[in-house]
C-alpha cells in the first residue's frame, strides 16, 4: 500500500516521469500501476523498490511514501 499518493506523484513529476514512463521502466502495464498507485491493487517490495530506486528516493522517503501511518 502506497502511504503517501500526492508525495509519490510529486516525486514522479520531479523525476520527469509520467505513469506511462514509469510503468514502462518497471515493465508493467500503465493500468496495473495506476491500480497501484491509487491502491486498488497490492504493490510488492519488489516493486516498491524499484520505485524507490528510479524516482531517487532517500530511504526515509521510501519508508513515508510505501510503509508510513
Amino acid at each position: 500500500m502506497i502511504s503517501n499518493v500526492n508525495k509519490l506523484k510529486a516525486k514522479m513529476v520531479e523525476n520527469e516521469y509520467t505513469i506511462k514512463s514509469l510503468s514502462e521502466k518497471l515493465g508493467m502495464c500503465e493500468t496495473t500501476l495506476r491500480r497501484k498507485i491509487n491502491n486498488k491493487s497490492e504493490i510488492t517490495i519488489a516493486e516498491s523498490q524499484k520505485i524507490k530506486d528510479l524516482l531517487n528516493l532517500t530511504k526515509n522517503e521510501y519508508i513515508e511514501l510505501f510503509f508510513g501511518d
